[in-house]
């Protein structure tokens, strides 16, 4: 599997713990956004004829609002801008949860229990071979402009299948070919056999001729029928179908615009048939989302629009939430006690949910630094890191208090909650993950670190000299600097500055990918978020011709294992056998501590005007969880009580189902 994704490979010292602000209400950034210009703009009304209340109704433990109610609008602030519409080709988070996830609707979505259900489909099934996916799609699904007006066409089967080809078409370089490469029949060898003439200069007179689409698995069966046709097994594939390079796209529309045009543009070079269409956007200052009246869902659509703007750099996004200019904010550790004393806000405050964004520290073995390199290949030495690696002084800077450290402590690569098998057995909690996800949350312990230490050297020998440099990265935002001075410090108190020196590479966005490419770094954290529901999407990530691997394979004693394991996994169509053997594939990794988990994204605190946080779209992986269905927001946050309160109807309603 190669991957190219929307979030990897984020190191030491980057903001990494900002949770998206989501329809649930996670609304945080752990610190102010990058430099942007233009400051708050002041609300207008909305464009789709709906007009927001004055608020909602307060009364009552528990708010849910009656079908097509209308709520306060949505604003936040933008740390980045949408860098495209063209949502088959981009892997930008930024593109997706400000952007096309709201736009166009999926196959299918999950719901406030995170459990999959319909959304474009109606029904679907599986052949006997699990080979065979079969969809049968709404028939009143309409496309729109961005001002709302119909287009003239439903969305159909044939839809998909347009955008399957435009995908698989190397002329468009989309980011995620790979879905549909790694998964559906023939697709790789007809991407494969175009790009072999992509560069040619008649190439898109000539394409039709050097590969059929037909031997291609993506068929409409009718005008509501879809037919998705695999190389192997994949019983999570309907998971896949939520990621963005699955949505649809209008083959008319794409003639008429021309297909170098698509997305490209501004707000009319897409067609929309989700929630919200792009009524404003102005690039790098502020955009608009206004609710979709010829949406098949509009009456679970309770907010008129949505306003992202961009803020300058001394802005303080809670200041915009005091002066009610934005809609929910992130509380940073700097500001936190205050809020937590200050009687106008302490009762709002609260904890927002982890997400399926897991981040681990990792050994570069195709570090420059040969020095580093011979010692990471040792196990014993990287039993001296792993014990000597305190997270809990690097986690409170993000949330101070011990909850939000238990929530973002991280034991395992694969967040729990994500992988349960019919009879809600956890992945996590397969063979022997558990023993290890408990220590590696309770990893630091400075005795053992001297201990293994001792044994490392001894067994290194003169092949490394003492003391060894240890390069992380970091930037120069003021929360880089106070994150890696934790790690030099714990380091070098543990393990002693005459065994180890730590050393802050500083990079900018200039220098990056000089840094990366060229390995100046030794010791750094990788970070994955899920696209589909099945352990594979995460442990892929650690095959040698993954794109985001870095020298795993250089573990000679280790790799092989692994890489058996994963196949073998892999290729077992079982959810509980598949688990248990994908299960001991991590485990093996974890044994011999080629990977530190570190943390999982949320945990911190936040403030937010939505009135039932429990009541919107759940989910880990796909684009469902961002779609802003369900929500709404009211003049004020509703209380601790209020939340409880929701929290306790939504556990109910859940154990009702047996969940």
């Amino acid at each position: 599997m190669k991957a190219t994704k929307m979030l990897v490979f984020l190191l030491a010292g980057v903001t990494i713990f900002a949770s998206a602000c989501s329809g649930g209400g996670n609304a945080s950034a752990t610190n102010p956004p990058a430099t942007a210009a233009g400051s708050a703009a002041t609300q207008v009304p909305a464009e789709s004829g709906e007009t927001s209340v004055e608020s909602v109704p307060a009364e009552g433990a528990v708010y849910h609002p009656a079908p097509g109610e209308m709520g306060e609008p949505f604003i936040y602030y933008q740390a980045e801008d949408l860098s495209t519409l063209n949502y088959l080709v981009t892997n930008k988070a930024v593109d997706a949860e400000d952007g096309y996830i709201n736009f166009v609707d999926t196959l299918v979505e999950t719901d406030k229990f995170a459990q999959l259900t319909a959304d474009i489909a109606t029904e679907w099934e599986v052949s006997d071979d699990q080979l065979t996916w079969t969809f049968h799609l709404r028939d009143d699904v309409k496309w729109v402009k961005s001002d709302a007006t119909e287009y003239g066409a439903a969305v159909t089967a044939h839809d998909f299948v347009t955008s399957a080809k435009y995908v698989l078409d190397p002329y468009h370089a989309s980011m995620n070919s790979f879905f549909l490469t790694d998964f559906i029949a023939g697709s790789a060898e007809y991407y494969e056999a175009l790009s072999a003439h992509v560069d040619e200069a008649d190439y898109k007179d000539k394409r039709e001729t050097y590969a059929d689409f037909s031997t291609v698995g993506v068929k409409a069966i009718d005008d509501y029928t879809l037919q998705y046709t695999l190389k192997a097994p994949a019983p999570f594939f309907i998971s896949v179908t939520t990621y963005g390079v699955y949505l649809p796209l209008n083959e008319q529309f794409l003639n008429e615009i021309g297909e170098d045009n698509f997305g490209t543009g501004g707000k009319d070079s897409i067609l929309y048939c989700g929630g919200f269409t792009l009524t404003d956007w102005q690039l790098d200052i502020e955009k608009t989302l206004t609710k979709n009246p010829n949406y098949f869902q509009a009456d679970r659509i309770h907010i008129p629009y949505m306003r992202f703007f961009s803020i300058s750099d001394d802005v303080v996004p809670l200041e915009l939430y005091k002066r009610d200019e934005i809609s929910a904010v992130g509380i940073t550790t700097m500001y936190l006690d205050q809020m937590m004393s200050d009687p106008a806000y302490m009762d709002n405050l609260y904890v927002t949910k982890t997400s399926s964004a897991s981040w681990y520290w990792f050994f570069n073995t195709t570090s420059n630094n040969p020095d580093f390199v011979t010692a990471a290949l040792n196990e014993n030495f990287r039993y001296a890191m792993f014990h000597s690696f305190n997270k809990d002084p690097y986690l409170r800077t993000i949330n101070p208090q011990d909850e939000g450290v238990d929530m973002m402590n991280s034991g395992s690569y694969m967040p729990p909650e994500l992988c349960i098998t019919e009879d809600g057995k956890d992945y996590t909690s397969f063979g022997r993950l558990p023993e290890f996800i408990e220590r590696n949350k309770n990893n630091h312990d400075p005795a053992k670190a001297k201990e293994f230490l001792e044994k490392a050297k001894a067994e290194l020998g003169d092949s490394v000299k003492w003391p060894l440099t240890v390069r992380i990265l970091g930037t120069t935002a003021e929360t880089s600097k106070t994150r890696t001075a934790i790690i030099k410090q714990e380091l070098e108190t543990t393990l002693g500055a005459e065994n180890i020196v730590v050393e802050v590479v500083i990079y900018t966005s200039d220098t990056y990918y000089d840094v990366i490419e060229g390995n100046g770094y030794d010791f750094s954290q990788q970070g994955w978020s899920a696209d589909y529901a099945d352990p594979s999407n995460y442990l892929g990530t650690w095959l040698k011709d993954n794109d985001v691997a870095r020298g795993y394979d250089n573990f000679t004693d280790v790799y092989p294992q692994f890489e058996a394991l994963y196949n073998e996994a892999n290729t077992t169509y079982d959810i509980d056998a598949r688990y248990e053997k994908f299960a001991e594939a991590e485990a093996l990794m974890y044994e011999h501590c080629i990977f530190i988990p570190f943390n999982y994204t949320g945990g911190n605190y936040a403030i937010s005007k939505i009135q039932n946080p429990y009541d919107d779209v759940q989910g880990m992986y796909g684009c469902p969880p961002d779609k802003f269905t369900d929500v709404i927001y009211g003049l004020s946050p509703i209380s601790a009580e209020q939340r409880a309160a929701a929290k306790a109807e939504y556990d109910a309603e859940k154990a009702a189902l047996g969940q």
